[in-house]
């Protein structure tokens, strides 16, 4: 596949903050990495505090926030379910 002379113009428009780009593009992931994972541990954390067996931790999604479950033993109990659990607040 040939670039048309206009193709060609943008990506030389662009070429010399490639590096640059890219590296915004890896702090980006790597800010978003680190901000669930710390969620997470923070539900962990305060699902362990108040005595439940297991949390369960839902990522922020593109319309919803993060949202924690914490986890009793019947609710690890149900088999083929998706456990509900009690909602709270990191």
């Amino acid at each position: 596949m040939k670039l048309s002379e206009g193709d060609n113009a943008f990506f030389e428009l662009f070429a010399p903050f490639s590096k640059y780009i890219i590296a915004f593009g890896v702090v980006v992931f790597l800010y978003m990495l680190g901000i669930v994972s710390y969620e997470r541990y923070e539900c962990n954390k305060v699902c362990a505090k108040k005595g439940f067996v297991d949390f369960r931790y839902k990522p922020q999604g593109r319309f919803s926030g993060s949202s924690c479950f914490c986890l009793t033993e019947e609710d690890l109990n149900q088999k083929n379910k998706i456990p509900h659990g009690t909602k709270v607040k990191i």
